[in-house]
């Protein structure tokens, strides 16, 4: 008791706020119904794709891209007659642009590099691709900006498709006709479809990785949509979504990130923040001397800590990976205990904010009484970070269950991104 007394006071101090669930999730509502109608909301909201989607159309190869927020991955699909979903020729590599500044030449020449194995062995191109972009009737999309630590800024405002296709005819490839991209979010909605359960309502796309995305079906006509149809695939960006009480620690990594003032929520809870706030957040405990002075000596040795490393000291892995563990060791009884305590919070505020990002998701899909929604999810943030996923479970159903009555599953699917990008 203590030591969270001691802890909780130094958050207080550092104006580190417990997320109220109940009002991030009505703001979050809210700011997507506006996103529906005007353009300059925090979550750029995006009508992508009709819903619902003939599955039964699809056969032969389609090369598949996955452009992630760390990996770049590709692979060879193809659709047999009796419905089999076939992955081969599969490579995996870092994304693009992530070492330094790449002008918009360059990023598609080093795209065509990675996928050039694959040449001509399919005459389309699905290409999913994990940041913000506006999706165009012709199946095209329009990038509106980079996040997750990406510099492209030259490739903002140009056409994916449009661009990737001249780099593959300048290099000599011949029969790819059609180049369709997607979100992950779409790609993550469509595999869970893919199981062709009866049981679900409606469907959700949430992904917590290196960053956070979500996408649902929304039912009825969107203003700023002109067209008839009566339900459709939208991406919320909620990553984006900036009305947020941001601690000392969120503004100390906002102000030296590659895109500051933007991607706020992304930077309060995603995989390629919680690192940097931990670290943030025990060299300003270190400086409040919260720590014994041999811990904070050793702790300002380390660099870059990140969520794996996280995960390897709550979980207790006795590895020489476990610098956190080492770090302790070498300190003394209480400093465990203040670390646990710290870690666990810092963990627990990227819950709340992942159930506050689903439960406005579902909210906003509009499920029938007594039909469940299927959340399809994806990212090893929300998977494997230490006591996330529990947390997030519980949260919604006190959110959704207790106080909307919708009934929901959480559900993995085996390659969804490759899977729910191939059928689009």
């Amino acid at each position: 008791m203590e030591n969270s007394n001691a802890i909780n006071a130094f958050l207080e101090r550092h104006n580190f706020k417990d997320i109220k669930l109940e009002e991030l999730t009505d703001a979050l509502y809210k700011d997507m119904e506006l996103g529906l109608k005007e353009q300059d909301k925090s979550e750029q909201l995006m009508a992508v794709m009709p819903f619902p989607i003939d599955l039964n159309k699809r056969s032969g190869k389609t090369i598949v891209i996955d452009a992630g927020g760390t990996n770049f991955r590709s692979c060879l699909v193809e659709f047999s007659e009796n419905g089999e979903i076939i992955i081969s020729d599969e490579k995996k590599s870092s994304m693009i642009a992530l070492d330094r500044e790449y002008g918009k030449e360059e990023f598609f020449e080093a795209l065509e590099d990675k996928i050039n194995y694959l040449k001509d062995k399919a005459d389309e191109i699905h290409f999913c691709f994990s940041y913000a972009m506006k999706n165009m009737p012709d199946g095209d999309a329009q990038v509106l900006t980079f996040s997750k630590q990406v510099r492209a800024k030259a490739v903002e405002g140009s056409y994916i498709g449009k661009e990737l296709k001249q780099i593959l005819e300048e290099r000599g490839w011949t029969t790819v006709k059609k180049i369709k991209v997607i979100n992950d979010t779409v790609a993550c909605l469509l595999s869970g479809l893919s199981l062709d359960s009866l049981e679900y309502d409606s469907y959700i796309g949430f992904i917590l990785g290196t960053g956070i995305n979500n996408a649902y079906i929304e039912k009825g006509e969107i203003a700023k949509v002109h067209d008839e149809l009566k339900e459709r695939i939208v991406v919320c960006e909620c990553g984006m979504f900036r009305s947020m009480d941001l601690s000392d620690f969120d503004k100390a990594l906002d102000s030296k990130s590659t895109n500051p003032g933007c991607s706020l929520l992304e930077k309060m809870c995603s995989g390629a923040y919680i690192g940097k706030i931990a670290q943030l957040a025990i060299m300003a405990a270190c400086k409040d001397n919260l720590f014994s002075y041999s811990f904070a000596k050793n702790f300002e040795m380390l660099r870059d800590l990140s969520a794996y490393q996280i995960d390897l000291y709550l979980n207790g892995y006795a590895t020489s990976e476990n610098v956190l563990e080492n770090v302790c060791v070498l300190g003394d009884s209480k400093d465990r205990q203040l670390l646990t305590e710290l870690l666990k919070q810092i963990i627990m505020r990227s819950a709340k904010i992942t159930a506050a990002v689903i439960g406005a998701t579902v909210l906003k899909s509009k499920p029938s009484k007594n039909k469940k929604v299927c959340i399809t999810c994806n990212g090893s943030t929300f998977w494997k970070t230490f006591g996330l996923k529990k947390s997030v479970e519980e949260l919604l159903y006190q959110e959704l269950t207790e106080k909307h009555t919708i009934n929901f599953d959480i559900i993995r699917v085996e390659n969804d991104i490759t899977v729910g990008t191939a059928i689009s």
